[in-house]
């Protein structure tokens, strides 16, 4: 076992080590300066928050539509049932 979470934490650090060379080199080559990087990061962040809120703004509305199609689909079929039930009372 422990041979197995040596083995586990060899990939875990392996992985934060190559993260982090890879963040070195991104800021090392970027095409912008720091200024410009963060103003595109704060652009794109906004943009990312906009359209979380618009696609759960959509599913919201979606869900509330499908709440009430199934409430009317079941109240006619309980209704169906309950007619049924009166015949089979009646008969």
């Amino acid at each position: 076992m422990s041979k197995d979470s040596s083995c586990a934490a060899e990939v875990l650090i392996s992985f934060m080590v190559g993260a982090l060379v890879g963040a070195g080199t991104a800021l090392l080559l970027a095409p912008y300066s720091g200024e410009e990087t963060r103003g595109k990061i704060r652009t794109a962040a906004s943009t990312a928050t906009s359209k979380g809120a618009e696609i759960y703004d959509d599913a919201r509305d979606m869900m509330t539509h499908f709440k009430e199609e199934i409430g009317t689909l079941i109240d006619e079929k309980l209704e169906q049932v309950g007619i049924k039930a009166k015949h089979v009372d009646q008969g």
